[in-house]
């Protein structure tokens, strides 16, 4: 087993499972720009596994790796529990947001 160092830490490598949620390790969820970029996230009949480093000092991230050999930054990610009122008022919100931003424009012109 081969591990990554850097003067601070140490990434031990590990597989986590893709899932629709995001990359899955130890019951933490992560995402990154690519990954949604190349919509790894979407819903598969099979479960799909990844390699990983993870920093033995921090799990905020993970490094994972990518089809092209390349690693990326994996920032862990929160999932909330939300109810048709909450997402009525986040619709809401980003309605008046965009409705807010038109005006302003309409008033530069």
């Amino acid at each position: 087993m081969k591990h990554i160092n850097d003067d601070r830490s140490i990434y031990v490598p590990a597989m986590s499972e893709v899932t629709e949620k995001g990359i899955k390790f130890k019951d933490k969820y992560y995402s990154s720009h690519w990954a949604i970029r190349n919509q790894w996230f979407q819903i598969s009949p099979s479960p799909r596994m990844l390699k990983v480093f993870v920093d033995s000092e921090n799990d905020d991230y993970l490094l994972i790796t990518l089809e092209n050999g390349c690693l990326d930054i994996a920032l862990q990610i929160q999932h909330y529990d939300t109810t048709n009122n909450n997402l009525d008022g986040y619709y809401k919100l980003l309605h008046d947001l965009k409705q807010q931003i038109k005006e302003r424009k309409r008033k530069k012109n």
